[in-house]
């Protein structure tokens, strides 16, 4: 079992700053976990989820695709 991702590692991940993924966490596109200091720990599967969500935002659109 993967261990929790501190947002820095997280945020290399995703790949966007880890003030970026405090604002969407802010704004319910990602959710964190808080260890016992309060600090933010992301599961593997909502990085790749943002990862996939991101991914799809800057995909190429099909022209004519509705």
């Amino acid at each position: 079992m993967a261990r929790d991702l501190f947002i820095s590692e997280a945020a290399e991940q995703a790949g966007v700053h880890p003030n970026t993924l405090k604002r969407y966490e802010e704004r319910g596109l990602v959710h964190a976990r808080r260890d016992f200091r309060g600090w933010r720990r992301f599961p593997p599967a909502e990085v790749t989820r943002l990862r996939d969500l991101l991914d799809r935002r800057t995909e190429p659109q099909v022209e004519g695709a509705r």
